[in-house]
């Protein structure tokens, strides 16, 4: 399934895991609660915190290519920033196409890495760079934002049924997605730090 950008229906997987699993806390919120305003809030906060931690001008004194390969590091626990940039992005899309889905259809049922972080992987194309990837989750964030703002509030607790997680409500689907970009972005943040050379 790769991009996931087509929801994720029973069907479809997801193509080595990326162990972010910390989870369901927000700065500090339960986002097993969050309500459809906390979701959009978080939603519209994502584009302007990422692309704060991954500026060259911040990282390289603007040099995109020297940041890149900063972005392309492992850390201690064998993840880079890239890695979180590309998990956040692909599990938006991914989440964003299985809410769509379950807006679109009856009770449909979507395979387990929606709501299950350990059945996430995504491959990592030759050359993908920070920027390329920043502006997929920029734009499906924009997109999601959209389209959430559009629905009926009662359209927030349409349901799907999860392969091996039962049934989840489109406000559950959110706050999951919330919860695992909240949670590479947090680590993006933390890690990636300005190049000391000069």
């Amino acid at each position: 399934m790769g991009d996931g950008a087509s929801g994720c229906s029973r069907t479809r997987a997801p193509a080595t895991a990326l162990d972010t699993s910390s989870l369901d806390v927000v700065d500090g919120i339960d986002t097993s609660g969050l309500l459809p305003p906390d979701v959009i809030a978080a939603l519209r906060s994502f584009p302007r915190r990422f692309t704060t931690a991954t500026d060259p001008a911040r990282l390289t004194d603007g040099d995109a290519d020297r940041r890149d390969e900063l972005a392309r590091r492992h850390g201690t626990d064998g993840t880079s920033a890239q890695d979180h940039l590309r998990n956040a992005t692909r599990t938006l899309q991914l989440i964003a196409g299985a809410i769509d889905e379950v807006l679109q259809t009856e009770g449909p049922t979507l395979h387990p890495a929606c709501t299950d972080r350990a059945r996430r992987s995504w491959p990592e194309p030759p050359g993908e760079s920070t920027d390329g990837l920043l502006t997929e989750l920029v734009d499906a964030d924009q997109r999601l934002i959209e389209r959430l703002e559009a629905i009926a509030p009662a359209a927030w607790a349409r349901t799907a049924t999860v392969a091996d997680d039962g049934e989840r409500t489109v406000g559950h689907l959110a706050a999951e997605l919330v919860g695992t970009v909240a949670d590479d972005l947090r680590w993006i943040e933390r890690n990636l730090r300005p190049d000391p050379r000069p």
